[in-house]
This record gives structure tokens, sequence and C-alpha cells, in this order.
């Protein structure tokens, strides 16, 4: 079967591999979580200008029409907040329709068209050696987040790994997307969204953040030195968006190490800290919840985190002791580290916690 005839009868299927294109798009939560049920209209018309494209590209016999198409899909998909990985899905979708609806000996055409369609989304320079890394960093970046710590793993599930190495892809996908145009904006506006999606879920903005750390971190012991600035150059916008600059949230901010200090030191002394190289981080965990409650203006966070805490000691056989001794630590700390508004607004939230216990 000639070139023509193939591009005919992508032509004359094209509504039904349209529908069961759109069909396995759509068993990702993302498109519906993100847009609404209003985006299979619009990923109706997107596959179909797609499709058309498809066809177009086989009887010319011209790959590079359907790689042009793309792209500048690719375009229109990133002013909506989707990075290139999702366009990627999309062309896989494609293929993988194509594959079930079409006899095999029509696919080669078919194939050679998404193919370069794949190959032209790549980027060139510093975004291209992180693309080449993608995979290893989204790994590395699971290990130091879901593996490492519990907060990760209530979120995701006991079962809930790959989801976890899902997200951290897509994660990276935003960071290559702003190396590769240029364009910080694209990771910022993620990570914003992020820091909703995790707080919804009752992680911490400080969660997104170290998100970003860690990414930094493992970055660093994978790409040249350039590269890395110019990273960290696209995650320092990014972090800059999520900064609480309320009053009270930049005085929690630069009293944190001396409330943290103190409390870890008090919660030693009475004996509640058998790790003690572990108790600062755990304190930081409190004023993390307690930062957000004041951005927010609801002792919610902190209140979620303090049930969270209480069913994570249930679970080892544990009382909420340490709760509340951290608590009554953390309410003197406040008072005397902070200006009269903040510790104010800091007690009152603490307050509401403590009545859970």
């Amino acid at each position: 079967m000639d070139r023509i005839e193939i591009a005919k009868l992508l032509d004359s299927g094209r509504r039904q591999l349209r529908d069961e294109v759109v069909g396995l798009i759509l068993t990702q939560p993302f498109w519906q979580q993100r847009f609404g049920s209003e985006i299979a209209d619009r990923l109706t018309l997107d596959i179909e200008s797609s499709l058309v494209a498809l066809a177009k590209s086989v009887y010319y016999g011209s790959p590079m029409l359907f790689a042009d198409h793309v792209r500048w899909q690719r375009n229109q998909f990133q002013m909506m907040g989707c990075s290139t990985g999702r366009i990627r899905e999309i062309c896989t979708c494609i293929w993988n329709a194509s594959s079930e609806q079409f006899p095999d000996h029509t696919l080669s055409a078919v194939s050679v068209s998404i193919q370069s369609a794949l190959d032209g989304l790549s980027y060139t320079g510093v975004a291209q050696n992180m693309g080449d890394l993608h995979v290893d960093l989204a790994e590395a970046l699971v290990a130091a987040t879901f593996d490492a710590h519990w907060h990760w793993q209530v979120v995701y599930g006991p079962e809930g790994r790959d989801q976890s190495l899902y997200d951290a892809w897509f994660f990276i996908d935003y960071a290559i997307d702003a190396l590769g145009n240029g364009r910080s904006e694209l990771m910022r506006q993620q990570l914003i969204r992020m820091r909703q999606d995790l707080t919804s879920r009752g992680l911490s903005t400080f969660h997104a953040r170290q998100l970003v750390w860690l990414l930094d971190q493992v970055a660093e012991t994978r790409m040249p030195a350039e590269a890395v600035a110019e990273l960290r150059h696209v995650m320092g916008v990014a972090l800059h968006a999520i900064d609480d600059t309320t009053e009270s949230g930049l005085a929690l901010l630069g009293a944190q190490e001396r409330i943290v200090a103190e409390v870890a030191s008090q919660l030693t002394t009475v004996g509640l800290s058998p790790h003690d190289d572990q108790t600062p981080s755990e304190v930081g965990w409190y004023l993390a919840y307690l930062a957000d409650s004041i951005a927010a203006g609801t002792p919610e966070p902190m209140c979620s985190y303090t049930r969270w805490m209480q069913h994570w000691l249930a679970d080892q056989g544990l009382p909420d002791t340490p709760l509340r001794h951290s608590y009554e630590a953390l309410s003197v700390a406040v008072g005397r580290h902070l200006p009269e508004y903040a510790a104010r607004e800091a007690l009152s939230v603490l307050q509401v916690a403590q009545r859970l216990l």
C-alpha cells in the first residue's frame, strides 16, 4: 500500500481514531483535575487537527509537516500550563490507537511521522543535557522524597511510588521546558500549582520548596556546573513565587532558626528526642505547617498535621506526649522570639491545634 492510500485510510478512519485517542488521554487524571470535564471537547478538536496533519504528512511523504504541527501544538498547550511531556503522551496515544486500528503494513509511514514529531520536541543546550538525564533525575528525586520520608508515603499511599515517580518526571519536565524556552515563568507557574496540589493533600509549602532543593542536589551530581547554574536561576525565580510576604510570615521566617533551636533543646532536656540529630528537622516541620496556617489565615494546615502526627505516633504504639510538649515549647518560643502581632497569630493557631490533643 503506497503512502497516498495510507493517508486516505487515516482520513477515512479519523473520527474513530480521534475518539480512541481522546479516551486514552483522559485515562490520565491530570486533564480533568486541571481543566475540568470540558477539556474533553478541547482535546477532541486538538486531536482532530493532529490527525489531519498526520494524514497530510503521510500523503506528501513529509514527516516535517506533522512535526511542525506538533511543535505548534506544544506552544498552545504550554500557554494552558501543560509541559512538553503531555504532548509526548498525546503522540504516544496516537501511535497506540493507530497500531490497534490499522493493518501492520500501513504503520511504517505513520511511525516515521510520529517519531519525527517526537524528535522535534527535543531542545538543545542545557535543556537537552537535562532531558538526557530526565529519568535518572526523576528516580533520584523520588528516592529523596517518597523513599526517604513518611510524609510523602502517606500522601501517595503504600503503593504510590509509581505515581510519585510519574509526578516527579513531570515536575522536571517543566524545568526542561523553562530552560529550553528561556522562560522561567513556566517553572514558576508549575511550582505554584504544585504547592496548591501538595497543600490540598496535606503536605506543606516547605514540601514544595524541598522538591526544588532536592532537584538542585541531584542535578549538581549529574550535570555540568554551568548547566546547574542555569537551572538554579530558573528554580530561584520559581521559589520566590511561593514566598509568604505577609508581615507575620516574614517574622516567623526570620526567627525560625532561634525557635527551632530552643524547642529542640527543650525536647532533648525532657527526654523526648531519642535521635537528637533529627529533632531540629521534626520541629522544623511544625513550623512549616504553622507558617502555612498563618499565610492561609486558618489553623487547618496545623490541625491537619497534628492529626497526621497523632496517627503516626499511634501506629508506633506511642502516646501523643511528644506533640503536647512540642506545642507547649513552641508556644513559649514564638512568644519570646516573634513581635507581638506575629506571636498573637501563631499562638491562636497553636491553641486550636492543642485542643485536638
